[in-house]
């Protein structure tokens, strides 16, 4: 199978998925739209006056989306699932952090994984930067997988 080109910057793309922003991607053009609640709450109440020139675009692409256009697509976030591999890829990558181990065991088998991992960022500056970089490395990779899958070609390393 033959990938396609696509002009588009993997780590703007992963930065995106890592602060799980709502975004499209124009498949031909390599665009990312970003959908903030301005525009949506343009398109609930039925008024664009008050919409920039850019929002304005946004919505003609979200009613072409909603007409089933294939050109556009929604960036994927950050999942629960994503933050339990992660938890788990630092869990394996810990040295001589026992009791830091067992507690993000504890947060990967529990309810609420997001709140609870967004807790131990914050009361731990060392984790923090830890989670941080696995978050960077997460987010890549799968920023590169999801291209991969609609069939670009990745040229970035």
């Amino acid at each position: 199978m033959e990938r396609k080109r696509l002009d588009i910057n993997i780590y703007s793309l992963a930065e995106i998925i890592k602060n799980s922003e709502e975004h499209i991607l124009d498949l031909e053009t390599g665009r990312l739209f970003k959908i903030d609640e301005n525009i949506l709450d343009a398109i609930e109440s039925d008024y664009y006056d008050d919409l920039s020139v850019n929002e304005l675009e946004v919505v003609e692409i979200l009613k072409e989306v909603y007409n089933g256009s294939k050109r556009f697509v929604q960036v994927p976030k950050i999942s629960e699932g994503d933050i339990i591999n992660i938890i788990m890829e630092i869990r394996e990558n810990l040295d001589d952090m026992d009791e830091l181990k067992e507690k993000l065991l504890e947060i990967a088998s529990s309810e609420k994984v997001y709140r609870k991992i967004r807790y131990l960022i914050d009361k731990n500056e060392e984790f923090e930067k830890i989670w941080n970089y696995y978050l960077w490395l997460y987010t890549v990779k799968k920023a590169k997988a999801w291209l991969l899958s609609l069939g670009f070609e990745i040229n970035q390393p």
